[in-house]
C-alpha cells in the first residue's frame, strides 16, 4: 500500500499587517488592513490537515516527485470558495490537478471579518507531494 505525506501550511495571506494605515501607493497598488478575524477552515488547521488525509485521491505517477503546490483562492464572504488556481506548482500536472481538486470540494470556511462585517479575502495554501519510493 502506497503512504503519502500531506504537509499544509496555511501562509499568511489573508491581508494582515501590523498597523491598520494602508502600505503607501509607491509601494503597493493593494491596500492591507488588520482583521478582527482572518479567514480560517472549519476547526482550524488540524481539521484541514484531516480534511486533506482523508479526502487525498491523487494517483502517483512513475516519476519520482517531491515538491509542493501551492493553491491561491478566494474566500467569498459568505465563505465558499472561489477562484482556485495554482500560484505556484507546475512540476507535474496530477499534482496540480490533486490540489485544485482537493480545494474546490472544501466545505465553506469561516470569513475574513474586519470591524465586525464579513468581507471576501484570498488564501494561499501550500500541498506537499511526495513519491513512495522517496520515503
Amino acid at each position: 500500500m502506497k503512504y503519502f505525506i500531506v504537509s499544509v501550511i496555511l501562509l499568511a495571506a489573508c491581508n494582515k499587517q501590523v498597523d491598520k494605515k494602508p502600505i503607501p501607493e509607491a509601494k503597493s497598488k493593494t491596500p492591507y488592513f488588520e482583521t478582527d478575524h482572518n479567514c480560517e477552515f472549519p476547526g482550524g488547521w488540524p481539521n484541514l490537515d484531516a480534511y486533506i488525509k482523508q479526502n487525498w485521491k491523487w494517483i502517483e505517477p512513475k516519476d519520482t516527485i517531491d515538491g509542493n503546490v501551492f493553491v491561491k483562492f478566494k474566500i467569498e464572504k459568505n465563505g465558499a470558495i472561489a477562484n482556485v488556481e495554482i500560484f505556484k506548482g507546475g512540476f507535474c500536472k496530477s499534482c496540480d490537478q490533486e490540489a485544485i481538486r482537493l480545494v474546490r470540494a472544501m466545505p465553506k470556511w469561516k470569513p475574513t471579518i474586519k470591524n465586525g462585517k464579513m468581507m471576501d479575502d484570498e488564501f494561499i495554501l501550500r500541498i506537499y507531494f511526495q513519491s513512495s519510493t522517496i520515503r
